[in-house]
């Protein structure tokens, strides 16, 4: 990780994900926006094109396909704040942050991606509530972004 991601981080307080890491983010709301696409087609076909020749009418269509924008939206604003981090006022020096992450990482079975006396990047395992996560820890000199 480049010193001026993780300044980036610190700044925003958001983390800074790849193109790769940010679609796979985001995915869950592609998937649920699958259904809102293809019922888009299909009005279209029927109001512009008139050659729908589905089994629904058009009201059920819209009715079933277009309520899938909520959850899509609900999650979008969910996953969108699983990129902040929640900052910690801690004044920690190197040493004893490098301990405290080990320990931490070790009791939590987290596989060390990258680290240094600064940051830690980290993977989870898979679990019944999740299918893993990147977890990123940033010291700075009065404060730790988790």
């Amino acid at each position: 990780m480049t010193a001026s991601k993780i300044q980036q981080m610190k700044t925003t307080e958001k983390l800074v994900l790849t193109k790769s890491q940010l679609f796979w983010h985001y995915s869950i709301i592609l998937l649920l926006l699958v259904s809102p696409i293809y019922t888009t087609i299909q009005v279209f076909q029927y109001y512009v094109l008139h050659t729908y020749d589905g089994v629904r009418t058009i009201q059920e269509m819209i009715s079933v396909g277009y309520i899938w924008i909520i959850p899509a939206t609900v999650m979008y604003f969910i996953q969108k704040r699983r990129l902040r981090f929640r900052v910690i006022n801690l004044s920690v020096t190197a040493n004893d942050f490098k301990i405290a992450v080990e320990q931490t990482a070790k009791g939590l079975e987290w596989e060390i991606e990258e680290k240094s006396s600064n940051f830690i990047i980290a993977k989870s395992g898979f679990s019944y509530r999740s299918w893993g996560e990147l977890i990123t820890i940033i010291r700075e000199k009065e404060k730790i972004f988790f």
